[in-house]
């Protein structure tokens, strides 16, 4: 879900650029856009983390 987001949001951003493509656009892509993706790859691979903990534990209390 996060990551279908994620492309979402990167495929209307690349739209979007197509129609605001100056100063400003590359700007906000940079301090907002750009930092994105691997701000979802650390929050995917702590997600998956703690599904494990939480797998474990449920095997652990049974």
């Amino acid at each position: 879900m996060l990551g279908e987001a994620e492309t979402e949001l990167k495929l209307k951003w690349e739209s979007m650029v197509r129609v605001w493509n100056d100063p400003v656009s590359k700007q906000f892509e940079k301090e907002f856009i750009a930092p994105i993706h691997p701000r979802v790859k650390m929050a995917a691979s702590a997600m998956a983390r703690m599904q494990e903990v939480v797998n474990r534990a449920r095997q652990e209390c049974r």
